[in-house]
């Protein structure tokens, strides 16, 4: 049996929490209580494992990852190629005697941003109501677009305008192309000899003559009621603007875009777009009801604004 001193030897070292069991053990090496010393050695190295385990820096609990939330969904701004899209639409069901008032619902209350291009090589029947001039001398651009939407438009007044005190809106010109743009020559110039144009009619094959169709017209205005303010109506003032160009700088030879902004509003039917059938294998006539923020006349490649209406 080993001495007391070798049992002394076998000692962990002291600790914080076990210090009395320490002391107490030693005691009984003193008392030559060997049995049960060598049992109290066995206990005090577990007790100082615990302590050691006790004292360890714990790690931190690891973070849950939380998802972070999704933004919102931002509804993009209805360009002219989808709002004729949805004109086509109402157009379409218009045609087939469908309603489409519950399907216009979505409609109500979508911004807009739509590009309609004036001042086109071709466009001088159109150059009273939307046009532009250049004087070189001076180098002046003068801009001026008319609204030809009225409360006395024929168009207007086959939707029953006895409702509105007042609407103001344009037309879209050339409602079959979905980007603002001039329109592509002709394959063969109007201004052509007859004879080079009767050859060319000629050799079309004949299943490409088509009786003549009146042109659709879409428009899209703001409808006025006796409650609604006064303050941005135009009445019969057109939109005119003058820039002065940088010398060297010539206007535009595809003229410019007149830009509408705002948001659809729908009319006392519930349908911010109403088309009405005029002749029986025609295209239906649609107007669209907006309520206007802005009118702006900018430069089509550069969308420089040459002139802005706010609260239009």
């Amino acid at each position: 049996m080993r001495s007391t001193s070798a049992i002394a030897k076998l000692l962990p070292g002291s600790g914080r929490i076990c210090g009395r069991c320490h002391a107490r053990v030693r005691d009984m090496i003193r008392r030559h209580d060997i049995m049960a010393a060598v049992a109290g050695i066995f206990l005090l190295s577990g007790c100082q494992q615990r302590q050691a385990t006790d004292d360890e820096p714990k790690s931190p609990a690891t973070a849950v990852a939380v998802p972070a939330p999704e933004p919102p969904l931002v509804e993009s701004k209805l360009d002219r190629g989808a709002l004729l899209a949805a004109v086509a639409q109402v157009a379409s069901d218009t045609a087939l005697g469908k309603s489409d008032v519950d399907s216009q619902r979505p409609l109500d209350g979508r911004q807009f941003e739509v590009r309609l291009r004036f001042g086109c090589t071709g466009d001088d029947q159109h150059a009273a109501a939307r046009g532009w001039t250049f004087d070189e001398k001076r180098r002046k651009l003068i801009l001026n677009v008319e609204p030809d939407i009225t409360a006395q438009s024929p168009l207007v007044k086959a939707l029953g305008s006895q409702a509105f005190e007042a609407v103001e809106g344009f037309l879209i010109w050339r409602p079959w192309v979905l980007a603002a743009g001039c329109p592509a020559a002709p394959a063969i110039d109007p201004a052509a000899p007859p004879g080079a144009r009767a050859s060319h009619d000629a050799a079309l094959p004949k299943e490409v003559e088509r009786p003549p169709i009146a042109a659709q017209q879409i428009a899209i205005a703001q409808f006025y009621t006796e409650t609604d303010a006064r303050t941005h109506r135009r009445g019969k003032r057109g939109y005119t603007a003058t820039k002065v160009l940088a010398e060297g700088m010539p206007p535009s030879t595809i003229g410019y875009d007149l830009v509408l902004s705002g948001r659809l509003r729908h009319l006392p039917d519930g349908r911010a777009i109403t088309c009405i059938n005029r002749l029986a294998g025609a295209p239906p006539d649609c107007v669209v009801s907006a309520e206007l923020d802005s009118v702006t006349i900018e430069h089509p490649v550069t969308r420089e604004k040459l002139a802005d209406w706010v609260g239009a």
